[in-house]
């Protein structure tokens, strides 16, 4: 919500449904035995309403006209408002996009934008969205295939991700031994990732626990997902190396 703002009650209206003929919204061409006419059209929560306008009196052009200023006329009215599934994200995104509501939308199609101009825009879109997102971190560690190894993966779960993958050979090392080995390397690589502030963060409120010889089962392993402090984040450690992948 933060980065995409949702749709509002006047942009879903002007949408040219599939079967649209005239080319606008809510603006429909009827001709039967009594009527040859262009007719205005609006549905809201409070019913529906249409007006009618006569070829035969205004001239196809001019009634055309006319019913897409009785269109717009209505839409004018009509409070802006977002379409979103509660009023928290009502009151976030009136909060972060209030400018949005100030203008009601036009009731003729906008021009379509280029393959340029939509690639620019998700781009723009994608760029705002990774600065407001959280910063993060999977750990994961079991047993690899075989039983000789302890694999150890650290990354901060973007995209392209900054990750590490570490093997600890087991083979001649007792449990406890290999996972305080795998201390050492998934606090180093969490330094290296963010900071040595969030690597003693991770390490004392997750690491000790989740390589406590006592508990720790090889065959099951663990995997999780956590946000980072943001106070542990300086501004450095949060945008070096952002497409950098760690070998």
């Amino acid at each position: 919500m933060a980065a995409i703002p949702p749709t509002t009650n006047h942009e879903r209206v002007v949408r040219l449904r599939s079967d649209n003929q005239s080319g606008v919204s809510g603006v429909i061409f009827n001709e039967d035995d009594a009527h040859v006419s262009w007719i205005a059209t609006f549905t809201s929560a409070k019913g529906r309403k249409s007006k009618r306008f006569s070829v035969k009196e205004h001239g196809n052009d001019q009634a055309k006209a006319l019913a897409i200023a009785q269109r717009q006329e209505w839409l004018n009215a009509h409070p802006v408002n977002y379409v979103t599934f509660s009023p928290q994200a009502e009151e976030v995104a009136r909060d972060r996009f209030k400018d949005r509501l100030e203008t009601p939308a036009n009731v003729l199609p906008h021009a379509r934008l280029s393959k340029a101009e939509i690639k620019k825009r998700l781009a723009s879109i994608n760029a705002r969205f990774d600065s407001l997102r959280p910063a993060r971190l999977r750990v994961r560690g079991r047993r690899g295939t075989g039983g000789q190894v302890l694999t150890i993966s650290v990354s901060d779960a973007g995209r392209p991700a900054r990750r590490k993958d570490m093997n600890i050979k087991m083979k001649r090392r007792p449990l406890e031994v290999a996972l305080m080995k795998a201390a050492e390397k998934i606090e180093a690589t969490i330094t290296n990732i963010y900071n040595a502030d969030a690597a003693r963060w991770f390490m004392d409120e997750h690491g000790q626990h989740l390589l406590d010889p006592a508990s720790f089962d090889p065959e099951e392993g663990f995997s999780v997902l956590v946000f980072v402090p943001v106070d542990l984040l300086s501004v450095d450690s949060g945008e070096c190396c952002q497409s950098r992948i760690l070998s």
